[in-house]
C-alpha cells in the first residue's frame, strides 16, 4: 500500500504592469520609478501568471506523528 504525504510548493512568478508617469524623458520616468515616486491610481497589471517556476518544495513532516507526554 503507498502512504501519500503532503507537500506544500511554493512559485514564484511574474506579471505584468503598467505604471504611468508624467516625466521630461525616459531616463526621468525610470529615476521616478526607482524612486518609487508613483501613484498606485495610475498602475494597471494584467491577470495571470507567466514564467512560473517552483521555488521551494517542502515535506509536511508531523502528519503522522502523535506527541505524547509522560504523566
Amino acid at each position: 500500500m503507498e502512504t501519500k504525504k503532503r507537500y506544500f510548493i511554493t512559485t514564484k512568478f511574474e506579471k505584468f504592469g503598467t505604471y504611468e508617469f508624467l516625466a521630461t524623458s525616459k531616463e526621468h520616468a525610470i529615476k521616478l520609478f526607482e524612486s518609487g515616486d508613483y501613484d498606485f491610481d495610475n498602475y494597471t497589471e494584467e491577470w495571470g501568471e507567466y514564467n512560473e517556476v517552483i521555488e521551494e518544495i517542502e515535506e509536511e513532516i508531523f502528519a503522522d506523528t502523535q506527541l505524547t507526554l509522560a504523566i
